[in-house]
This record gives C-alpha cells, structure tokens and sequence, in this order.
C-alpha cells in the first residue's frame, strides 16, 4: 500500500488492486436500461435508472467462480413523485 493515505479505503470491504494497464476498454453493443421503481411509506415513488458510462474487463483477472472481471463505471437518472403535502414551498431555490 502506498505511503499515501486512500480515502476510499474500507478495512471491512475486499478490495483488489488491477494495475492500469490490466484494464481495457470493453465497447458497448447494445443496450436495455430499465427504471427500478420504490413506493415509499410515505407516498413518495422514486424511480431509478442506472446508465452506464464504460465497461472495463481486467486482463487477467478472474472472479472465484471463473468469470472474468469486469468494472463498470456508472451514473444514475432520477425521476421522483412526491405528494404535494410532503413539498416545502418553492419560493427560494433548494440548497444541495
């Protein structure tokens, strides 16, 4: 481990290090994203769609049941509905 202190770092999660020039980039053929969808106990629906940006295959390294390893770098669409009675009023601009 470098002398430099990770941030990311978690002791109670695996983690494997794959050298930058183990990885490339995977073209993407075809796509089906699909919204996953939350009902809320308190009326709210939230949906979720993940999109992804690249795949990348690490040359060489396997997963315990033989597949190959791959990493996925993602983003995510949002589309909320929330009842009206659980909305402050839109007067000021929310602060994020």
């Amino acid at each position: 481990m470098s002398s430099k202190k990770n941030q990311n770092y978690n002791p109670n999660v695996p983690h494997l290090s794959v050298p930058p020039d183990k990885m490339r980039v995977i073209d993407i053929k075809k796509t089906e994203e699909h919204w996953s969808e939350y009902h809320l106990a308190d009326g709210s629906i939230l949906k979720l769609k993940p999109v992804m940006m690249e795949i990348k295959k690490a040359e060489g390294y396997y997963m315990p049941n033989g597949e190959p390893l791959y990493l996925a770098n993602l983003s995510f669409v949002f589309n909320n509905k929330v009842p009206d009675k659980l909305k402050k009023s839109a007067k000021k601009k929310a602060k994020y």
